[in-house]
């Protein structure tokens, strides 16, 4: 049986989450210019999944790349405090003017 949406896990993922074809009017709403790098992240920010290794990562890859231009959407954070935490770890990581902190979304389309 085929779906208008693809198949196998691609049409799993698109059937569970809203995509956007067009991220144009995303990153316009966002600030992010056209020709920006965007790191995107999805999880619920809980600490034992150490958000703040990731930070520290995408700091070294702006030291080493030299990168003065990306930026890093973060979705998730299930829990005020581990969005916060998650925050924290940002500012502690240097890269806190270069990460959006979209918080909590749900996992249903839009119908």
């Amino acid at each position: 049986m085929s779906s208008p949406h693809g198949s196998g896990a691609q049409c799993r993922i698109r059937d569970m989450f809203h995509v956007v074809p067009d991220a144009s009017e995303t990153r316009s709403s966002l600030g992010i210019p056209e020709d920006t790098l965007v790191f995107g992240h999805v999880s619920r920010l809980d600490p034992v999944k150490d958000p703040s290794t990731l930070f520290r990562g995408y700091s070294l890859y702006i030291e080493q790349a030299g990168d003065r231009d990306s930026m890093m959407l973060v979705v998730g954070g299930s829990r005020e405090a581990w969005l916060q935490q998650a925050k924290e770890a940002a500012i502690q990581a240097g890269i806190s003017e270069r990460v959006i902190f979209m918080g909590p979304r749900s996992r249903r389309a839009p119908e």
